[in-house]
């Protein structure tokens, strides 16, 4: 296929769909890309050319964009995801995670193109991971089921198709969107102790490894099911530990870097009723090589230009000879370490509780 490939981009305001973005900007190839997205924001404002402000649960409206677009990919990044609200907000989640997928497949019928899900983790109940693909899901929550009936209408729709299930997505992202990374980071950062579950497991992924995970899907029209998770299993409380001795916080003054203490997830008094209570998840990739763990530059760099660091305090002067001295011949000039960015928006924090993507 040497014309450009044209891909739709549902869900445009996500962190996945910001990173495929990042991802396919950079690529050798020439994409053609496209924008859905249902609300509008400082980063994304709709132009009826590119970047289309349509709610995808229509038919009616996403099948006329589509038709005019006649994009080759498209790819569902949008979601419903409170897992506890889903409980309540039934219809609203069933019409995202369900009915929305739903229009995607019959336009991707129509048009004949291929369509790239997003799924999840909470598919599986959470009793005995890392699940791999040929594992069968037992969906508890209603969120779960929810998205468990996206997948199948993606499978039974008689077309092609994608699904990436995922997990506990972090990375950056220009409005610095709220993930596990930014609100454990926030937290040492401030200085306080704080709890962190140490039951729950997962294998958390970055988002920017989902965009080359996209491409390369693209790129060799690979169909069927795909699990992507980071290549460490790890704890919530272990992940924060992980955080919390990145080399940088050795410049703020004062800050005890180990800040979170052990907990379970029933002796959070703020958390009233816990919906889907998962302690083994996350995802093995039987079909795929594991794709990067935790301990990562990743995070460094979202710490380098996204968090606010407090300054550490200026030391006292020292006396220096007012005339530069010659470097002797055999040494290197010292090199200087950047120092980190003022942060964008910052945005509330989430339950300490397992977020799905």
């Amino acid at each position: 296929h040497n014309e450009i490939q044209k891909i739709l981009i549902v869900g445009a305001g996500s962190k996945t769909a910001e990173a495929i973005h990042r991802v396919l900007a950079m690529s050798h190839t020439k994409y053609s890309l496209f924008w859905l997205t249902s609300g509008v924001s400082s980063s994304i404002t709709p132009n009826n050319k590119t970047i289309f402000q349509s709610d995808f649960t229509n038919r009616k409206d996403i099948k006329e964009i589509c038709q005019r677009l006649h994009p080759n990919f498209i790819i569902n990044t949008a979601a419903y995801t409170n897992v506890d609200k889903a409980e309540i907000e039934r219809q609203q989640a069933w019409q995202v995670n369900v009915t929305g997928v739903e229009n995607l497949v019959s336009v991707c019928r129509l048009l004949d193109a291929h369509l790239i899900h997003f799924s999840t983790d909470y598919v599986f109940d959470g009793e005995h991971g890392p699940y791999s693909e040929i594992d069968t899901p037992h969906p508890l929550s209603y969120y779960a089921k929810t998205k468990m009936a996206g997948e199948n209408a993606c499978i039974g729709g008689n077309i092609d198709y994608t699904i990436i299930r995922t997990n506990v997505l972090y990375g950056a992202t220009k409005a610095l969107k709220q993930d596990f990374v930014i609100w454990t980071l926030k937290k040492i950062a401030a200085g306080k102790r704080f709890a962190i579950v140490n039951d729950q497991y997962s294998n958390p992924t970055l988002i920017d490894d989902l965009g080359y995970l996209v491409e390369k899907i693209i790129r060799n029209r690979s169909k069927g099911m795909f699990h992507a998770g980071g290549a460490d299993w790890v704890s919530r409380f272990d992940f924060a530990k992980i955080l919390s001795t990145i080399q940088l916080f050795d410049l703020m003054e004062g800050v005890d870097r180990l800040c979170c203490d052990p907990t379970t997830l029933p002796e959070i008094k703020l958390v009233k009723e816990i919906a889907d209570y998962r302690s083994q998840s996350g995802l093995t990739n039987q079909a795929l090589p594991a794709i990067a763990g935790v301990i990562s530059l990743a995070i460094a760099a979202t710490v380098l230009y996204f968090i606010p660091i407090p300054k550490p305090q200026p030391k006292p002067a020292q006396t220096v000879p007012t005339q530069t001295q010659p470097l002797p011949k055999d040494s290197t000039p010292p090199t200087v370490s950047p120092s980190p960015s003022d942060s964008p928006e910052s945005s509330p924090s989430p339950s300490p509780s397992s977020s799905p993507n």
